[in-house]
């Protein structure tokens, strides 16, 4: 009972304030296009920016998608490019990276030694040491074959998304071919973790290799320090997770855009990215806002039009957002609401007018309290004071949080609401700007 009442608590939707978060240009002018090469990343044009990664240095990594280019800012905010012509074509071979034709690119994921790039046709190993590109995955023909086999010899559809683990796996959200792959880098084998490669939605409760588990068009992974994968499920319009071998929903597919309700029944719109951080708050790349959910909170980070992408840049405290025309940043979500107590949602009501009624709306905890009338207090029995009542800090309760969370992932299926099937098309690229 005691873990029904939590999963009720926890999972909500709910309104908070944004005037914490207050965006910084860290590069473009607010005019797409291609330029500024050598000179302040603010004063260079920006086309529509994708997947961001920052090393331990400092130093930031964006792809350009539109431009057909990757770009890097160093600390004292001077941009290059390092990869891509600004032609658009199928490469067939490697090379200086920076005289190779990227189709399209949009996801970035990296380390110490190696760039790892996604475009319409390849996986892209860029070495930063020399600065050669070479093909880790595809052939050049768009299609999903070569799973269990080496990552060179296969073919891949559009990948979109991509994460590095400490383990050195590299995931890969596939938009084209509606898998969520990985490449074990140490052997190079490539292989299927989630989808059918048919486009629809089902599986919950189910393996993510099942007949019955679709993804539509995912253009985002994140695997957590646990082993928690999270795919933003873009076409379905939600975040779905894998965990313990099964697949769920996290968030998104319900009715309701309002706060107060768990994040299974509320909407979210084209997910395009998905991650997380230490503290167990995920943050949601939504087509015009980013949404972070903590599980008792949930706050959109302002003046953001168009973000296509996230990087939690832990090493100097701000959030990465590559957007149409800018590559922008923000404060971290834990330092922007240190100061503030967050505090359970309401229980939502629903409009009168409204036919559809939640399955799981937010109620009080059942009380625990003895149901006898106690003895009278003499008056003049001595009291607590009320500040000696223990209290929880702003980072004690997320962290409190943190844990609930990642233990009701492995609440049984039988405790989550059921959801009807939905089938959606797939939506091909090029993507919306």
């Amino acid at each position: 009972m005691l873990i029904v009442c939590l999963f009720v608590v926890l999972g909500i939707f709910t309104k908070f304030t944004n005037a914490q978060y207050t965006t910084t240009v860290l590069a473009g002018t607010g005019a797409q296009g291609y330029s500024g090469d050598s000179g302040p990343a603010v004063s260079a044009k920006v086309n529509l920016a994708t997947g961001a990664w920052v090393d331990t240095n400092g130093v930031t990594f964006f792809v350009d998608y539109s431009a057909c280019v990757v770009r890097q800012i160093d600390k004292a905010g001077i941009i290059t490019t390092i990869g891509g012509t600004s032609g658009i074509s199928i490469a067939t071979s490697g090379g200086d990276f920076a005289d190779i034709d990227l189709y399209n690119p949009w996801g970035l994921a990296g380390d110490s030694s190696y760039l790892y790039v996604s475009d319409n046709y390849h996986i892209w190993q860029y070495t930063r040491s020399n600065g050669l590109g070479s093909i880790l995955a595809g052939t050049g023909t768009l299609g999903v074959s070569g799973n269990g086999g080496p990552a060179g010899s296969s073919d891949v559809n559009r990948p979109d998304g991509l994460w590095l683990t400490t383990g050195n796996v590299l995931y890969i959200a596939e938009y084209g071919s509606n898998l969520v792959r990985k490449i074990t880098l140490s052997s190079n084998i490539i292989s299927t973790v989630a989808g059918t490669g048919t486009a629809g939605l089902g599986g919950d409760g189910e393996s993510p290799l099942s007949t019955n588990t679709k993804l539509s068009s995912p253009s985002g992974v994140y695997v957590d320090t646990t082993g928690v994968i999270y795919i933003a499920d873009r076409s379905n319009s939600r975040v779905r997770y894998i965990s313990n071998g099964i697949i769920n929903t996290s968030a998104g597919g319900g009715t309701y855009s309002t706060s107060g309700y768990l994040a299974t029944n509320s909407i979210l719109s084209t997910p395009f990215d998905v991650i997380g951080d230490t503290l167990g708050n995920i943050y949601i790349v939504e087509a015009s806002s980013i949404r972070v959910v903590d599980y008792q909170t949930n706050s959109y980070l302002s003046g953001i039009i168009g973000p296509r992408g996230i990087w939690l840049d832990n090493i100097n405290s701000r959030t990465i957002i590559p957007m149409q025309a800018y590559v922008k940043t923000a404060p971290l979500y834990s330092n922007a609401v240190s100061t503030v107590t967050p505090t359970q949602a309401p229980s939502p009501t629903p409009s009168p007018t409204s036919s559809v009624v939640p399955t799981q709306l937010p109620t009080p905890a059942p009380s625990l309290a003895p149901t006898w009338s106690p003895s009278p207090i003499p008056s003049n029995f001595p009291t607590a004071s009320p500040s000696a009542i223990p209290t929880l800090t702003p980072s004690a309760t997320r962290q409190r949080n943190q844990v609930i969370h990642h233990l009701l992932l492995r609440v049984p299926q039988l405790l989550l609401t059921p959801r009807p099937l939905l089938f959606l098309p797939i939506t091909q690229r090029p993507h919306p700007v």
